[in-house]
């Protein structure tokens, strides 16, 4: 056997952080009023739930009194979630509104929340290394509860081993399209990087495969937030939405939420609902063509470009803002 080379320092992926950002919990209608889900995110075990009136919550897994898991027997009682172990109460805010064999409450009895937004059918939660407040918002999609398109989402969603900003600097590198996904060569390449938002986009062609390979031609805008959110406003053979969630289950793995929205014109004749089924169904097969590349590549930190590649050095350097300490944005805890 001949000498094993050594592991150059750019062939191991550099311990890429958690960042912050808005991420997807779950979709509102896994959560319905008085639900428990136990939750395994950014590192922590978490526990959503939704009060009796409606209002959805996330917090940390674990009860402060003695450490029982608030997902795992947990109950919701009115607007508070009790334990299962001595029964004491924490609201959606995490104080401890009630332990049932006392009158006085410990005055540091609290449980860490984490912020929520419930929008576009989805419940987001805000995560931020250093607890500091959200710095931006959760977009609306504006077609969502339209009477064109409903309210409808067809989601699908995989747990991948890859880092949030893999999957999203996949979009920006235009040159994979054609050798991965058969597309042809892009046109009308857009890119933008303002605050938190990275706007991209571009115009292209290809064969639906799973519609007797019928050719298209279609264009597609992306809006991103953080590195953690997505909307895409694809338009060819068929008009449809991407509402797209890349939520880091650890540093190493992702849970990737894909949801489509559709036209409701699309979906009443049979025979169009069925060709938009299929057609839905080729582009999750087209984003699933990336997962083994995702899955198997190497982090190159100082990757070998050309001058046709996308701007993969602006997009890294959008990307790092989510990385920096609460104290060098100015922002308290």
């Amino acid at each position: 056997m001949g000498m094993q080379r050594p592991i150059a320092r750019d062939e191991t992926r550099p311990s890429l952080p958690i960042a912050r950002g808005w991420y997807l919990a779950l979709y509102a209608d896994e959560l319905p009023p008085g639900g428990v889900q136990s939750l395994d995110y950014v590192g922590r075990k978490l526990v959503a739930f939704r009060t009796d009136d409606g209002r959805a919550a996330l917090a940390d897994a674990h009860c402060p009194h003695l450490g029982a898991h608030l997902g795992v027997g947990g109950k919701v009682v009115g607007s508070a979630l009790r334990c299962p172990f001595h029964g004491w109460e924490w609201d959606v805010g995490g104080a401890c509104s009630r332990i049932p064999y006392t009158k006085r409450i410990p005055p540091n009895a609290r449980l860490r929340t984490y912020p929520v937004v419930e929008r576009n059918g989805a419940v987001w939660f805000w995560f931020d290394p250093d607890d500091a407040p959200p710095d931006f918002d959760v977009p609306v999609i504006a077609e969502w509860g339209d009477p064109d398109y409903g309210t409808a989402w067809d989601h699908h969603t995989w747990t991948i081993r890859v880092h949030p900003q893999d999957i999203l600097e996949n979009g920006i590198d235009w040159a994979h399209v054609m050798p991965v996904h058969g597309f042809d060569a892009p046109s009308g390449v857009v890119s933008a990087f303002e605050g938190p938002l990275y706007r991209w986009g571009a115009d292209t062609g290809k064969e639906i495969e799973l519609l007797d390979r019928q050719r298209e031609s279609f264009s597609f805008r992306v809006d991103t937030w953080g590195l953690g959110l997505s909307h895409v406003h694809y338009r060819g053979l068929f008009s449809v939405i991407f509402q797209i969630g890349q939520t880091p289950v650890d540093a190493e793995t992702t849970r990737l939420s894909f949801s489509v929205l559709t036209r409701d014109r699309d979906r009443s004749d049979p025979e169009a609902a069925a060709a938009l089924g299929r057609y839905v169904a080729d582009n999750v097969r087209t984003l699933e063509q990336d997962f083994p590349i995702w899955e198997n590549k190497l982090y190159r930190e100082h990757p070998l470009l050309c001058d046709a590649d996308g701007p993969i050095h602006k997009f890294r350097r959008w990307a790092a803002q989510f990385y920096e300490p609460a104290e060098s944005r100015g922002m308290s805890r």
